[in-house]
């Protein structure tokens, strides 16, 4: 246990290690996109070719040369070839009217110049829209690689399909200027996008449960080696390529592996649905129409790359942006509302809070540049001025904006549990109009029951001596009396919150004791079965447990009181009645010993 204990804590630390190097270069692309986005901004295209084909020095051929290319000035014509002085700088973005030598080759004669970055004209059709849609789903795939790794550590399935994500999300940051760039971090890049698709083939063949058959049993046992070959290349490659070093001989495994890859993700989980039955084929179902239609919207961006773009590199990137956009949404839907992976995720509030504030900042973004278009403030004060009411009319809203998402996000994703817990609410409200104990705690387990799905309560309340007794209960395996030394009735007295006893070494066999406390005393408590998905139960589902069993606290203490002040009443009549009939006997009895004497 410990040895297990042990490693998930490695791996949730490399998890948020690698989450932290991706969101910093995720950030370091995202600070730069406007530049490189703007109109006139950005440096021009130099020339228009790719790598020359041979070993050697990295190398690019000239196929042609833009009209405002400074080259054209320099005396370079198509056909010639090109050496950066930075090993890799004809990726960076670097800025207009900044320097960069290089050494053209022509023939057999080769000559260094200098050349000043032009600006660019407009940009080309749907980059912004391509932009964003990229980075959007690179920062979802970080999102879930992190959830996904810290929340399931459990499985190899689960565990390979968070490296994928983490992968997919660590970006290169193409936008940045050469100052902006850390090398040791672009080659992590660089190789993370070459191995993102290869870890997601692990989790085709391991899903549901680690323990494939059939084909994907002999997948299991030599697709690792496949892998290992294709780490070990792009390693080779990319630390050529980053030494100034232009290695074909591994293109020929580029080809191949951008076809196998796909093909063996989408073979593996076919078999996997065609073997599954019930609920399991139904989440194959969604990971197959997310998941896959991922891979394969990458697929075809490669194979139109490879044959020359035959189809329009805007328009294609265009349409399928917008499909993997889709599919992650899709995904993530799957992963919320159909819980196609059991995560157990207590997002309610905090979704709600992410959603307000990026729709908040969106909001203010869009009208501060909408109203400083119309209103061209040439006062510094004044901007600030529009700022600041932007700023108050945003804040003033974020009530309002809250409650409408907060319905929206448990329609969509938690309409069960709203459900429920509104059914919860409205028998606390209804209980207080018991009159009956015993009857009112068989109500509260029925409700408890609903609420939770059907996985079990018992209801236990303190007698004389301080021991607390069940008077009810849906589940076996529970104790007929508690001490009042037990450890979580000594939590629950110090704490008056839930106590999650499932590890504990208290007596009482549930997942959850929620306390009956007033005024310092605990009336009583109980105890939650565990839930069907085995997860353990939300911060948010807690809180509504808590506060019903508060107000059913109350409640039977109120009864008690009202117990209490009855036999307290009948305690009384009976002692006027004895009263009045002592009184009568010696008034009788007063009467007779006149005359006895």
């Amino acid at each position: 246990m410990r040895s297990t204990s042990r490693a998930t804590s490695a791996w949730r630390f490399a998890v948020v290690v690698f989450a932290i190097l991706a969101s910093l270069q995720y950030a370091i692309e995202t600070f730069h996109a406007p530049r490189a986005l703007r109109s006139g901004t950005p440096d021009a295209a130099l020339f228009n070719g790719s790598f020359l084909r041979e070993r050697g020095p990295t190398t690019f051929v000239v196929d042609s040369l833009p009209s405002a290319s400074p080259l054209i000035g320099a005396g370079v014509v198509p056909g010639d070839r090109l050496r950066w002085d930075e090993p890799i700088g004809r990726w960076y973005n670097v800025p207009i009217g900044e320097h960069a030598a290089l050494t053209v080759i022509h023939g057999s004669e080769s000559r260094r110049i200098d050349v000043t970055m032009p600006a660019a004209g407009d940009a080309r059709r749907y980059t912004v829209a391509n932009y964003v849609m990229d980075s959007v789903s690179r920062l979802a795939a970080l999102a879930l690689g992190v959830l996904i790794g810290w929340r399931r550590p459990d499985l190899v399935a689960f565990r390979w399909l968070a490296v994928a994500g983490l992968l997919q999300g660590c970006v290169f940051p193409y936008s940045a200027p050469a100052v902006a760039h850390l090398p040791w971090l672009d080659f992590v890049s660089s190789l993370s996008q070459e191995l993102s698709l290869g870890a997601i083939v692990f989790f085709a063949i391991n899903y549901p449960d680690d323990k494939p058959v059939g084909w994907r049993a002999i997948l299991k046992h030599f697709y690792p080696w496949y892998f290992g070959a294709q780490v070990a290349v792009a390693l080779y490659y990319y630390s050529r390529l980053y030494s100034g070093i232009y290695e074909p001989a591994t293109s020929w495994f580029f080809r191949v592996d951008v076809l196998v890859q796909p093909a063996l993700f989408c073979g593996a989980l076919v078999l996997a649905w065609r073997r599954a039955r019930g609920e399991p084929r139904i989440r194959l179902q969604w990971i197959l129409a997310t998941l896959g239609t991922i891979t394969i919207a990458s697929l075809m961006g490669t194979l139109n790359a490879m044959a020359g773009f035959p189809l329009p590199a805007e328009v294609t990137g265009l349409i399928l942006n917008v499909a993997v956009l889709a599919a992650i949404g899709g995904f993530f839907y799957a992963v919320m509302r159909r819980r196609i992976f059991d995560f157990g995720l207590a997002v309610n509030r905090t979704l709600v809070f992410a959603i307000v504030g990026a729709i908040l900042l969106g909001v203010f973004q869009v009208a501060n540049r909408v109203v400083s278009s119309f209103l061209h403030f040439d006062d510094e004060n004044k901007t600030i001025l529009l700022s600041a009411i932007l700023a108050v009319a945003v804040y003033l809203s974020f009530g309002q904006l809250k409650r409408i998402v907060e319905k929206l996000v448990d329609r969509m994703f938690f309409s069960s549990w709203a459900s429920r817990e509104e059914e919860l609410k409205r028998f606390v409200a209804e209980a207080k109009h018991a009159t009956d104990a015993e009857a009112l705690s068989a109500l509260l387990v029925a409700a408890m029951d609903r609420f939770t799905g059907a996985a079990g309560s018992a209801l236990y309340r303190r007698q004389e001596g301080g021991h607390y007794r069940r008077t009810m209960a849906s589940f076996d395996g529970t104790p007929g009396a508690v001490g009042p030394n037990d450890e979580a009735v000594l939590a629950m007295l110090a704490h008056r919150k839930a106590w999650r006893i499932r590890e504990s070494s208290s007596s009482m066999r549930a997942m959850l004791a929620v306390p009956m406390a007033h005024r310092g005393d605990l009336e009583g408590f109980v105890l939650l079965g565990p839930r069907d998905d085995r997860e353990p139960y939300r911060a948010d589902q807690i809180e509504q447990l808590e506060s019903a069993t508060h107000e059913l606290g109350l409640d039977f203490h109120a009864l008690r009181i009202h117990q209490l002040d009855a036999e307290v009443e009948a305690e009384r009549r009976t002692a006027e009645t004895l009263r009045a009939q002592l009184q009568t006997a010696m008034a009788m009895a007063s009467r007779d010993r006149p005359l006895q004497g």
